[in-house]
């Protein structure tokens, strides 16, 4: 599976805080069968998420964040090469859909400070949904 997104975000470097984020993680997940390509399911969720930014002590240095939220995943599936020579050969349409869904995400990263400012952040990131 692979996935694909960003999410906008603040977070303040005065004190430890409790941060609150609202954004989308869009994903792709290519289906395929013995290398045919089937089609490209597509989720957009949107995501509450709560969580937890520690600061390093002198503005700089290494800190850490967590996050934990859910939301509603809404999905698409774009029709892949197998889809549409089986649609040409038969001569009909074929429906492939899917619901929106309950969408669960958890994550954790390290953090480091070049200013008060100014952060890289790598991130580790687990989601749970029903499609």
């Amino acid at each position: 599976m692979e996935s694909f997104g960003g999410t906008p975000q603040s977070r303040s470097t005065r004190l430890s805080i409790f941060i609150i984020l609202i954004g989308d993680r869009p994903f792709e997940m290519g289906l395929e069968e013995n290398g045919d390509d089937i089609g490209t399911l597509k989720a957009t969720p949107i995501l509450l998420m709560v969580g937890y930014q520690s600061l390093p002590k002198n503005q700089t240095g290494f800190a850490f964040h967590a996050t934990i939220g859910g939301g509603m995943a809404s999905s698409d599936f774009e029709k892949g090469d197998v889809v549409k020579d089986l649609e040409n050969t038969s001569g009909g349409n074929i429906d492939i859909s899917s619901d929106s869904a309950f969408m669960f995400e958890l994550g954790a990263g390290m953090d480091y400070f070049f200013t008060k400012n100014i952060a890289l952040t790598l991130d580790g990131r687990f989601f749970k949904w029903k499609y």
